[in-house]
């Protein structure tokens, strides 16, 4: 097995929606991945769940879109590259605008 890479990475995501709100979860599965050619050491496998909400406003000349993003939900240990610490819960804001918006 090549160095870094897991032999299983796998996610899957659930929408739902009404309106102009949805809410989305992903989880991904990542198996354990060897840090040396010879397999000989290697870095555990980790599953991460992602969880976000977003709203969306149309106006008469744009929409405005807010989201909240919590990433890491379980607040799993893992690693992403050997001895290199990945961040825990961490949480996203955001707002786009989309300008000039045509009526079809």
């Amino acid at each position: 097995q090549l160095p870094y890479i897991p032999k299983i990475k796998a996610s899957g995501s659930v929408f739902l929606g009404y309106k102009t709100f949805r809410i989305k979860y992903n989880q991904t599965y990542t198996s354990k991945r060897y840090t040396v050619a010879n397999n000989s050491s290697g870095i555990d496998p980790y599953s991460i769940a992602t969880i976000s909400a977003e709203k969306s406003v149309d106006l008469q000349s744009f929409t405005i879109k807010t989201f909240l993003r919590l990433d890491n939900i379980w607040n799993e240990d893992y690693q992403v590259m050997a001895w290199y610490p990945t961040p825990h819960r961490n949480y996203q804001f955001g707002v786009s605008i989309l300008f000039n918006k045509t009526k079809h």
